[in-house]
């Protein structure tokens, strides 16, 4: 299942990054009589090892930051900085505005 997983990973970043026609078009230079390396590098002009790369590469962003970034850890962890950060910007407003009352002379209403 892992194989038909990655097999269908590959096929996908094959087809998103040089169109939906290429895995036939490959099959077709095989048919042709060239072999499966020489016809990769012809319907796509890169080699499979710097394609493959590539995906890999993509994987690492795609299955790695993206669930990291969007787990419910990570997204209350932000709602808790926020909230902290706005309580302390909160106090020191607060804080300027008592000290500048302080300062003020006292009204005499008599």
């Amino acid at each position: 299942q892992g194989a038909y997983a990655e097999s269908f990973s590959f096929l996908s970043h094959l087809i998103q990054k040089f169109g939906e026609d290429t895995p036939k078009r490959i099959l077709a230079e095989i048919g042709a009589g060239k072999d499966f390396f020489s016809a990769f590098q012809s319907v796509t002009g890169h080699r499979i090892a710097s394609v493959e790369e590539d995906w890999r590469k993509s994987l690492v962003w795609k299955y790695r930051w993206i669930p990291i970034l969007t787990a419910n850890g990570t997204l209350f962890t932000g709602i808790l900085l926020l909230f902290l950060l706005s309580y302390a910007k909160r106090r020191s407003r607060n804080r300027k505005i008592l000290d500048s009352w302080d300062r003020q002379e006292p009204i005499d209403h008599f």
